[in-house]
């Protein structure tokens, strides 16, 4: 369902939304804190821990 939604949206030329808020980004810039990251984005979100890191690992490996 991802990869279509991708595909429709990347056709449409809509950007995707980040998976993750801006002040997590903001904690990511500095990799020491992507513990704070997850914790910051687990209560922004209500996701339990394995979640929230799946998130933060995909945002951080799209950045890349």
């Amino acid at each position: 369902l991802d990869r279509k939604l991708d595909a429709l949206l990347k056709h449409q030329g809509i950007p995707r939304p980040p998976i993750v808020s801006e002040e997590v980004q903001q904690l990511l810039r500095d990799r020491t804190k992507k513990s704070e990251a997850i914790k910051l984005h687990r209560e922004q979100t209500g996701l339990d821990l394995e979640d929230a890191m799946a998130d933060v690992e995909a945002f951080m490996t799209s950045k890349h």
